[in-house]
């Protein structure tokens, strides 16, 4: 190439760094470092030192067609373009440096060469057919694991350069697998994959290695090996010790419940919220549709005023006693203030949103285990239908997109997750620290250290704006079609905005919470409602003015859900706003 190629080789080499640093700053600075830039630095990064290798003369210099494919794939990555396609261009850089296609060492037969050569070619060909059907995770994985297995099994020395490479790119390889949530092995995070690790450690420690010389190694292996082991083992128990003998956040931790689950007649016992505070456990007897509710006849009885509740996991309610509910709580305050008899009930099951909700009001519920049917709710020719609205996850409940991804984040948001789950279930509780932190520092790498869910109090949401732009739409649509359904049937419709602890203590006068507006979601279904001629009240501000609303009284910690003075102050505040404040219980009474 000559000295100007030299320099240009070097000019073209250098500014690859500094596009990595210039598109990881940009992503940093919108909306948090991007997998796919991640992954594409871990496959690259052996290219890199191969080039300082060879600037040294231990190695050959690389292809300069390995600068062009990188330039394209840093390209991919920085537009957002085409970030799949981008990281399969660095899978291919890190096969052709990694495994040193062509290049065996002296004492490796050239048909190594050829089969080498073709493993590679039929691996990137299984690359892209597995991004054209959309499974480029899995696809990367398997790419990143070839460098790590021939490594390990090419047989013959490498001159040193060489040898640097290779098992640097393994090792990068087996780090990368780590970030690769989704794909054909996305069920089998890192830790399943450590036998695989220790074998290919053995196989590197002995390639090359004289059978004479093996007895020694061993010994040597052994010791190296099982010494860090037994200490990492020591420092182990002392930490699970040390977190049974001082107080500490994680062994409160605990999983939530035993029994049935909405099995007419069964018993269901709450424990706490799922990885929530320990709190003293609830007993639940499912009634004989496996509500959460006394029993109530299909027809409606003479001379009385029927509220239907509808909602999620606040009108479930098995955090408290029944007659602690909402909706009993209603019951009663309704009934003092009226001439005839009133009968509120509850149709609530944890983590619906206005689909299920519209569907149970209007098609009743269709269960495998058991095999039963639950009737529509508009079948009991109630007068009154009171609508839950949740923001913190309602309209993330309408979207399918989003509910899949609020799935990952809660279980797979990193390999760490699942082992954290799986401490805390077995009281693990140093080894759940542990993988928490481990977690929330590969969230905080991938720029995800908030949660899904806040795009809701975001004017434009910074993750997936357009996801929650179709989720308010839907929103608005069902709120439409669960009015005409009760219309239809002869009943008003009230809409009344369940609070979160963080809204509660943002009306509270709490700190507020940098680029989250927490009234704006309710404000939005204000808007929704005032557009429809629907009543709607919101609750978060007038449960706020109890003393210690933001603390802790009237949400449970670490569950979310409100204690029983929160269900008892927002039935009484909402007694209040159907009879005194408008004139909905008097149109419904008269009726």
């Amino acid at each position: 190439m000559g000295g100007w190629g030299d320099k240009a080789y070097g000019i073209a080499a250098g500014g690859l760094l500094v596009g990595y640093a210039g598109v990881g700053v940009w992503q940093k600075a919108s909306t948090g470092l991007q997998l796919e830039l991640l992954l594409l630095v871990a496959c690259v990064a052996p290219a890199h030192l191969a080039r300082l290798l060879a600037w040294r003369g231990e190695l050959p210099r690389p292809h300069p067609a390995w600068i062009a494919c990188e330039a394209v794939a840093l390209l991919g990555v920085g537009g957002r373009l085409v970030a799949e396609w981008s990281v399969l261009l660095g899978a291919l850089v890190l096969l052709a440096h990694g495994v040193a296609v062509g290049r065996p060492d002296r004492s490796a037969p050239a048909w190594l060469a050829r089969c080498a050569q073709g493993a590679v070619t039929l691996a990137f060909a299984l690359c892209v057919g597995l991004a054209w059907s959309g499974r480029a995770g899995g696809a990367l994985r398997v790419v990143l694991c070839l460098p790590l297995v021939a490594e390990a099994f090419v047989p013959g020395r490498l001159p040193s350069g060489e040898a640097v490479v290779r098992r640097f790119a393994g090792a990068i390889a087996f780090g990368a697998l780590g970030f690769a949530r989704d794909g054909l092995l996305r069920e089998l995070p890192l830790p399943p994959l450590v036998p695989l690790a220790l074998v290919t450690a053995v196989a590197l420690r002995y390639r090359g290695v004289s059978w004479a010389e093996r007895r020694k190694a061993t010994r040597r292996l052994v010791v190296r090996f099982v010494t860090p082991c037994v200490l990492l083992a020591l420092l182990w128990g002392l930490g699970e010790l040390a977190f049974r003998v001082v107080p500490n956040h994680y062994s409160q931790l605990n999983w939530g419940s035993e029994g049935s689950y909405h099995v007419p007649g069964e018993r269901h016992v709450y424990r706490g919220a799922h990885l929530g505070a320990a709190q003293p456990p609830n007993e639940v007897l499912w009634n004989a549709h496996g509500w959460h509710d006394v029993d109530h006849a299909l027809q409606k009885p003479a001379d009385c005023v029927r509220v239907l509740v509808v909602g999620d996991s606040y009108v479930e309610g098995v955090q408290v006693p029944l007659e602690s509910l909402f909706h009993r709580r209603l019951e009663a305050g309704l009934a003092a203030v009226s001439s005839r008899s009133v009968e509120a009930i509850a149709y609530g099951w944890a983590g619906w949103g206005q689909p299920q909700e519209l569907a149970a009001l209007t098609e009743g519920i269709e269960l495998e285990h058991p095999t039963r049917s639950i009737p529509p709710g508009l079948d009991y020719s109630p007068d009154l239908v009171v609508l839950e609205f949740l923001p913190g996850n309602d309209v993330r409940n309408n979207s399918e997109e989003l509910e899949r991804l609020a799935g990952v984040e809660a279980t797979r948001s990193s390999f760490a997750r699942p082992y954290f789950s799986l401490a805390v279930r077995y009281r693990l509780w140093f080894t759940a620290f542990l993988c928490d932190k481990l977690d929330g520092f590969l969230r905080r790498l991938g720029g995800t250290t908030q949660p899904l869910d806040v795009g809701v109090w975001e004017r434009t949401p910074s993750a997936h704006p357009e996801l929650w732009a179709q989720a308010w739409e839907r929103t608005e649509s069902l709120v439409g079609q669960i009015q005409a359904a009760t219309r239809a049937r002869g009943a008003e419709l009230v809409v009344v905005v369940f609070s979160s602890q963080a809204e509660l203590q943002a009306a509270a006068g709490g700190p507020p919470v940098p680029g989250l507006e927490l009234p704006l979601a309710a404000q939005r279904m204000e808007a929704i409602c005032a557009a429809r001629g629907i009543p709607i009240l919101r609750l978060a501000p007038r449960l706020a003015k109890l003393p210690g609303a933001g603390d802790g009284t009237v949400h449970l910690p670490g569950d979310g859900h409100w204690t029983e003075l929160g269900h008892r102050v927002a039935a009484e505040e909402t007694v209040r706003f159907l009879t005194e404040e408008t004139d909905v219980w008097k149109r419904v009474s008269a009726r």
